[in-house]
């Protein structure tokens, strides 16, 4: 009879003892679902891969089947079908050759696309070699599922369970069993006792009771208690045997517009085996004058974020020859930061465990803290019996106030939020601006307008576990005068560049930048090698900054101009009367270059090209041109030509030379006594050019030519000269047509 209670008595083909499914999320619609199957190691071996059936609501008529493969490592690196190890070394499991029950936990895989959103999906895996148990005497396959959500919960992943299953237990004895959900989202769990379930992949169907048995009477007329909150369990099982049992974590997340939605579920069917024994079972009990951090209210640890708890509990054994070796799911806490927990007197009848957790913004919500004592006394039938003890957790919020910005100008405005409630109620701290700066005082996220520094306090006097309230402060300054920038925006190549700011301002703080990484904090400092380019400076009081900038351009000296005076007629001896044709030779000029003629010193209006022309001259004049190339960078930017003091004689009209009419139109005549055979007629314009020149006869001592230019010569004032061997005659005349 011991002998088949040890090993079971069951069909060969049998071997399926637990599983359930989970799931994580990948990418957009892609996730990796897992299956564990806990196989007996008495039975057949387990399978290569796992089949799933996917179905869902939105579409009943559709339906796939995909396989998960045996995975090779776990995705913490050790090796898959690891044993679940309750025997004791005197005593081995089947899966290593003994008597004793054993068991291992192999992992199947696949990744999988979802091909669009539906709000309840559903895997399901059906194995066919459930083993025999007695609370379903009827049998039937072992059927595992989890629910998904995608339409409102994209990118989650699934709660899991924590703690091996398979747990064996004494008849007539208190046990403790907790599977230790945990949810990676922080979302809330609801526990549930369900029974097992049947069918096949696609469909499943319920199991029935065999009589005597129920949900509230798992093992029959044993006593059996579940918290929903907590998942522990506590029975007394009164007969030995197998026993099915099933447990479903449900997800729930509050959605806008829906309320609080289950947006997922998962489930563990597993085996606890009774055994014929009366080991006594060891107590576990927080000690409260350790508890720091927290309040313990109804078995419930509640604590507040980014405050630390700290406990310490006590696992004692009635039988002082226990060998107490406990083990813990803090490495699962799906958190922020993961506890610290300590044992002391391992392997004695009495240890003590002591946890230490900071739990942080994003870690509320209930955790289910759960520790496994093993008795390794191998004691009795010399099993290593366990049991599981359940902590519950539960993290507030404290309240957070924050600001969008904590140091702003006057004038501008800044969000305000708080988190970790509801029903919050803002004020302002006197000394600052009044509550009045806000634009709501009974909301979550206020827009504050102070215009002095002010601290602003967020509270809710129904939070009574946790910090009520919480101050922010907004740092205000007035904004700066704008910089003005005096600094020239043209430097000749080579100079320094001296960075002015018109008017400095006490308090304030200035700021240079520019080109090849300029950086400087004086007001108004020198650059020895400047660089071509943009720079900006910018004058700061705290939070407010203004800026002026400009572009520097740096131009090449170019060389300094030169210049000499020619004129038409050549010489420096004229006729009072007669035109002269002054002309600026300049040389290095630019298009920028101008010229400013002078006579005696003195300017002369309107004489600003490189030529000049005059008939007005007198004796010792002195002509003068003064040519500047006005350009910023230049050695010397200006040149002077100038004249002799020129002779100007009164002119000789004794030889009687005469035209016309005079103004004429282009057709007149030249007469008057000449005392020579020939003489050359010439007319010269007022820049000196000969512009007609003609051989006359003279008759009887007297020229009397008439002349026709009117195609030739243009409106203006012209030089009449006549010519002789010895002698020349200048007369002015003007075209007028």
């Amino acid at each position: 009879m011991l002998s088949s209670i040890l090993t079971g008595t069951r069909v060969k083909a049998s071997h399926a003892a637990g599983a359930e499914i989970i799931y994580e999320w990948i990418s957009d619609s892609t996730y990796r679902i897992y299956c564990h199957f806990y196989r007996d190691c008495s039975g057949i071996p387990e399978p290569t891969t796992i089949s799933l059936c996917i179905h869902n609501s939105c579409n009943p008529t559709w339906d796939t089947n995909i396989s998960l493969p045996k995975v090779i490592l776990l995705p913490g690196g050790a090796s898959n079908g690891a044993e679940i190890f309750l025997g004791c070394p005197t005593n081995p499991s089947t899966c290593r050759g003994g008597t004793l029950h054993g068991f291992r936990d192999w992992w199947y895989a696949a990744t999988y696309t979802f091909p669009y959103k539906c709000n309840y999906w559903t895997f399901g895996h059906a194995e066919s070699a459930r083993n025999s148990i007695a609370n379903f005497p009827g049998g039937g396959n072992l059927y595992v599922e989890a629910t998904f959500d995608n339409l409102h919960a994209q990118g989650n992943s699934s709660a899991y369970l924590s703690v091996p299953p398979t747990p064996m237990v004494c008849d007539n004895v208190q046990s403790s069993y907790n599977a230790g959900a945990q949810d990676p989202n922080n979302d809330s769990l609801g526990l549930e006792i369900i029974a097992p379930r049947s069918g096949s992949d696609c469909a499943p169907t319920s199991m029935t009771f065999g009589s005597g048995f129920s949900l509230s009477s798992y093992f029959g007329g044993s006593s059996f208690s579940f918290n929903d909150t907590t998942g522990q369990m506590n029975f007394t099982p009164s007969a030995t045997g197998q026993y099915a049992l099933a447990e479903r974590v449900n997800e729930y997340r509050y959605i806008p517009g829906s309320g609080m939605t289950k947006i997922s579920s998962v489930m563990r069917d597993m085996e606890i085996i009774v055994l014929p024994c009366s080991n006594k079972q060891p107590t576990l009990s927080t000690i409260s004058g350790s508890i720091s951090g927290a309040t313990l209210t109804g078995g419930i640890l509640n604590t507040c974020t980014e405050s630390t708890i700290s406990f310490c509990f006590d696992m004692i054994s009635p039988d002082t020859n226990s060998v107490l070796v406990p083990a813990d799911n803090s490495y699962a806490f799906f958190t922020s930061s993961f506890p610290s927990v300590r044992y002391t007197h391992v392997y004695t009848d009495s240890v003590r465990g002591c946890f230490l957790w900071t739990p942080r913004v994003y870690d509320t919500g209930l955790r289910i803290f759960c520790v496994s004592l093993k008795d390794s006394g191998c004691k009795g039938l010399g099993i290593a019996y366990s049991n599981t003890y359940s902590i519950p957790i539960y993290v507030h919020s404290s309240i957070k106030a924050s600001a969008s910005k904590l140091a702003i100008c006057r004038g501008d405005s800044v969000k305000l939020s708080v988190s970790g409630g509801s029903s919050f109620i803002w004020s302002a701290v006197p000394g600052g601006s009044l509550a009045s700066s806000l634009s709501c005082t009974a909301c979550s996220n206020p827009v504050a307008k102070p215009v002095f520094t002010t601290s602003y306090v967020a509270s809710n006097a129904s939070i009574t576990a946790c910090k009520n309230m919480d101050t922010v402060t907004v740092a205000v300054s007035a904004m700066p005068a704008k910089p003005t920038i005096t600094t020239d925006s043209i430097l000749c190549a080579g100079d320094s560049l001296k960075l002015s700011e018109i008017e400095t301002t006490a308090g304030v703080t200035y700021k240079w930048s520019g080109p090849s990484g300029y950086s400087s904090t004086l007001a108004s400092p020198t650059i020895l090698f400047p660089t071509q380019g943009k720079y900006k400076l910018t004058v700061a009081n705290g939070a407010c900054a203004v800026a002026d900038s400009f572009n520097l351009k740096i131009v090449a000296v170019s060389p300094s101009p030169s210049v000499y005076v020619t004129t038409i007629p050549p010489g420096d001896k004229y006729t009072a009367g007669d035109y002269v044709l002054f002309t600026a030779n300049a040389a290095n000029t630019v298009p920028s270059t101008t010229y400013q003629w002078e006579r005696n010193g003195i300017v002369i209006t309107g004489a600003t090209n490189s030529k000049y022309l005059t008939n007005t001259l007198s004796e010792h004049d002195v002509i003068t041109v003064l040519v500047r190339n006005n350009m910023p960078c230049s050695g010397v930017d200006s040149a002077i030509g100038t004249t002799f003091p020129l002779t100007v004689t009164e002119p000789n009209n004794s030889d009687g030379i005469k035209i016309f009419p005079n103004p004429n139109t282009g057709s007149f005549v030249v007469s008057g006594p000449v005392s020579v055979p020939t003489v050359e007629i010439q007319v010269i314009n007022i820049v000196g050019q000969t512009v007609y020149k003609h051989a006359v006869v003279v008759v009887n001592g007297r020229i009397n030519e008439e002349l026709h230019l009117e195609n030739l010569l243009a409106n203006g004032s012209y030089i009449l000269r006549v010519l002789t061997e010895t002698t020349n005659s200048n007369i002015n005349f003007i075209i007028s047509k």
